[in-house]
């Protein structure tokens, strides 16, 4: 079962994901029609994973979610999930870029802060500034383009770097709360083997037919009773909690902060049914109609 503050990350997550900025970005020009609506609905999975506690699949599909439509709070969960899943070193680093970004909360910034704060002590810290266009991959870090920066737990590793059309391996060696500027040793030991010719680009996705609109302008409705559900569920549980409290002379601590964050689980989730039931009636209101 999932702990209370569980339920609100997923409920923040949530209201989030659906906020009028997400809805929005479908109409920038450049951008593939189809592409938020992926992001969606790497961000629905995520949330699937995250609420069965399956928290490494979770931020993978949350990192996903963020590659398809780049949000500091998407990024900011996928954070939280590597965090459960025990993996310091990808947390530091989804915490780190969500700060970088802008665009968090108060609280998020706070909690990323602070998490990364006793995180830094566990872990080193690598940087990479030149020369800028080669590629490197060490552990979880996966062809990141230079100039970079990462968090690895401590111990030895072998830096695989691509540039020019070369490869070669160097040495790198971290410690707990080591910070590391790496100056890769290119032009000795260096592979001349060319880099694989690349794919061919995948072709450009379809617009989402007018079924595909009404789909999600139906799932986004349902997804808002459900919600609303939750806000009641919440909401009876903490007028609960406040009577407990206020029986107790006001002296019981865990039943005001319970009390208090049911509130605030309430609150988030009647956001949440409020901008699902909006974006799925919009979306359903400007699904345009088919003739032949």
């Amino acid at each position: 079962m999932l702990k209370p503050r569980n339920v609100l990350a997923l409920l923040i997550a949530l209201a989030l994901l659906w906020t009028p900025e997400w809805v929005h970005a479908q109409a920038e020009p450049g951008e593939p029609a189809n592409q938020l609506t992926d992001a969606q609905l790497r961000f629905q999975e995520a949330s699937e994973a995250f609420a069965a506690e399956d928290f490494e699949r979770a931020a993978a599909l949350f990192q996903q979610a963020h590659e398809l439509s780049p949000h500091a709070s998407v990024q900011f969960n996928a954070g939280i999930s590597w965090d459960k899943a025990e993996k310091p070193e990808r947390a530091a680093t989804a915490y780190e870029r969500a700060l970088d970004m802008g665009g968090l909360t108060s609280e998020q910034a706070e909690q990323a802060s602070a998490r990364l704060a006793a995180l830094k002590t566990r872990l080193g810290y690598v940087m990479i500034d030149a020369p800028v266009g080669a590629v490197v991959s060490v552990a979880h870090v996966d062809q990141a383009t230079v100039p970079t920066r990462f968090y690895l737990t401590p111990g030895a590793y072998q830096l695989r770097i691509q540039h020019n059309g070369t490869r070669q391996e160097q040495s790198l060696e971290v410690g707990a709360g080591q910070i590391k500027t790496v100056e890769l040793s290119l032009g000795a030991n260096q592979s001349q083997a060319q880099d694989p010719t690349p794919p061919p680009e995948a072709p450009s996705p379809e617009m989402p037919t007018a079924d595909t609109q009404k789909v999600w302008g139906i799932v986004s409705i349902a997804a808002g009773a459900v919600a609303a559900g939750v806000a009641i569920y919440l909401g009876v549980n903490a007028l609960s909690a406040r009577d407990e409290y206020n029986d107790s002379g006001h002296t019981d601590a865990d039943a005001r902060q319970r009390a208090s964050d049911l509130r605030l689980g309430t609150n988030i989730a009647w956001g949440g049914a409020g901008a699902l039931g909006i974006t799925g009636t919009v979306l359903l209101l400007t699904s345009p109609s088919i003739e032949f």
